[in-house]
């Protein structure tokens, strides 16, 4: 009775496949060593270095985030995961496809700390006095230019919102940084910091300018005029 070939033909059925330039041995004792590498997808970098921003902008663990203008949330995520479930992030937009895939984003990831709100355009959003601890305003100025009659009407609101000491974060593309800042200023806001960095801008990289802003708090330094 041939034993030595049936030996071989039940080891060839039972055995995993294994790699033919993998020496046998070592792939037998360390087998992590030889699995493929995990492939960094396009998806996977742009969340990268939008929560790079929004953690050097100053987003924490446990707070409620107004992302405004959110487009499919390529800042919405990435603020999601900073805040965790303690935390909460209200994404809003006037494009319901860009919603639409955006919440397709946050069901595949399993993310319960998001919620998507579709705006006609309105600016009086439903949220109480003082209730928001940061407003993402990134990439918006497009459709709020400087000389726009409703900037002045979208910045009190998001002042009225913010808790005392509550951050705004601008991302000023299609308008004159300076001029915008200025815009805030005369708002009431009091600026924080700025930092160059690369951001996301219609699902491609490049280099981009943050301005951050705080809501005074009662009794403090007023903000300049």
């Amino acid at each position: 009775y041939d034993w030595t070939g049936r030996v071989e033909r039940v080891l060839q059925v039972s055995s995993p496949a294994r790699n033919p330039s993998v020496p046998p041995m070592a792939s037998q004792l360390r087998p992590e060593l030889y699995l493929a590498p995990r492939v960094i997808t396009m998806a996977d970098d742009t969340e990268r270095r939008c929560r790079a921003v929004l953690e050097r902008a100053g987003l924490e663990e446990g707070q409620v985030v107004l992302d405004f203008g959110c487009g499919s949330g390529d800042y919405s995520i990435p603020a999601a995961k900073i805040v965790k479930h303690t935390g909460k992030v209200y994404a809003v937009d006037s494009d319901s496809s860009r919603l639409k895939e955006l919440a397709g984003r946050v069901e595949s990831e399993g993310l319960g700390n998001i919620e998507t709100i579709g705006t006609g355009g309105e600016l009086d959003f439903p949220w109480e006095d003082g209730t928001i601890d940061t407003v993402l305003l990134y990439d918006i100025f497009w459709y709020f230019p400087t000389d726009d009659r409703r900037l002045p009407r979208l910045l009190a609101e998001v002042g009225r919102l913010l808790k005392p000491g509550g951050l705004l974060s601008v991302f000023p593309e299609h308008v004159e940084a300076e001029a915008l800042g200025r815009k805030v200023e005369r708002a009431g806001f009091r600026p924080e910091n700025s930092f160059s960095c690369q951001v996301i801008h219609d699902g491609s990289t490049q280099q981009g300018q943050i301005l951050n802003f705080s809501k005074p708090v009662a009794g403090g330094p007023s903000p300049r005029n």
